[in-house]
């Protein structure tokens, strides 16, 4: 056997070649335990990558060489070297630039702000006549359109001055019409509810007078208007509460005569007296009240009488007073005509 026969193998630790043998010459290892060890290291290893514990990492799968292979990529370690060094960062594909919508073209000027502050200002002035004409705590319209003309006067007024595209000026230019239509048919006598003339000339028809009831002139009547008038006397006298001039006393003086509802009273019939029998049990106590009343309360004043009389005397004859007032107004209703 010659020298070439000889299988030779190569120490794993320190590279001394030799012939095949199960340790080396040079360092003394036992290969088999060295290749044992070393598994048992990269194990170790690869099972602290995964988290620890004796959990062993997941066996790979056997990679699939295709027809075009794609050049191999490292996948990226915790440091360099780990799994490889990972190769540059490759171009993407070269994206044309954009070109912007015309509809995104942007708009400024003193121009621009202008039209877009007066609609603003449009808007808001068009808003406050509407609020002060309708109360918009009653009308739900009139509130949305004022909340809707706030939002535009209060964003016009902020951005007046800043570029804007077409499609923002178009919107607030909706929103300006939005609230003049809203003001429009919302404000009472803006849109009038007459119908289309139709060319040919109004003539204007005779109003109808309404009809009016009233007493009748007849005896009975004569008694239930004196007997009115003196009963609303007594009520104006009753409500006065202090000094009066002579004048507003010489007014009423003559009122409070009785002798005028006696008289009427005396001129009726005796089937007119039985109608107004209980009118006039009502009536006659109420000259005897009056009569205490001027006597005890009334007196004299500068340029006039005082008349103060206290809670109950006023109350006594406020009462008796009102019982005559409701009879005369029960007979006065029962004799009215519609004429």
């Amino acid at each position: 056997m010659s020298y070439y026969d000889i299988e030779s193998v190569t120490c794993p630790k320190c590279g001394f070649e030799q012939p095949e043998s199960p340790e080396c010459a040079n360092c003394g290892i036992i290969f088999d335990k060295w290749k044992a060890q070393k598994q048992a290291d990269a194990l170790a290893a690869d099972s602290a990558a995964w988290g620890g514990g004796d959990v062993p990492p997941p066996a790979r799968r056997p990679q699939r060489v295709s027809a075009n292979p794609l050049p191999a990529v490292a996948p990226p370690g915790p440091s360099a070297g780990a799994w490889g060094d990972a190769p540059p960062p490759q171009p993407g594909p070269s994206r044309e630039p954009e070109v912007a919508d015309d509809d995104d073209e942007m708009l400024s000027g003193v121009g621009i702000g202008s039209y877009r502050l007066l609609l603003g200002l449009g808007s808001a002035g068009a808003a406050t006549w509407l609020a002060l004409a309708v109360n918009p705590l009653d009308n739900y319209t009139v509130m949305a359109i004022i909340a809707i003309t706030a939002a535009l006067f209060i964003w016009t007024l902020l951005s007046f001055k800043q570029e804007v595209t077409p499609r923002q000026v178009v919107f607030e230019t909706l929103l300006a019409v939005v609230v003049a239509a809203g003001v429009v048919v919302t404000m009472p006598g803006l849109v009038d509810d007459a119908p289309p003339s139709t060319g040919q000339p109004t003539v204007d028809k005779p109003k109808k007078e309404p009809a009016v009831a009233e007493v009748p002139k007849s005896p009975l009547g004569d008694f239930a208007r004196a007997a009115e008038d003196y009963t609303e006397a007594v009520d104006e006298l009753l409500q006065m509460d202090g000094a009066a001039p002579h004048v507003e006393w010489d007014a009423l003086t003559p009122r409070l005569e009785f002798e005028t509802v006696r008289s009427a009273h005396e001129a009726l019939s005796e089937r007119d007296r039985g109608e107004a029998l209980s009118t006039w049990e009502k009536v006659k106590p109420v000259p005897e009240v009056v009569a205490e009343l001027l006597r005890d309360w009334k007196k004299p004043s500068e340029g006039g009488f005082s008349f103060s009389p206290t809670k109950i005397y006023r109350d006594r004859a406020r009462e008796t007073a009102s019982q005559a007032r409701a009879a005369v107004q029960k007979l006065s209703q029962e004799l009215k005509v519609i004429r």
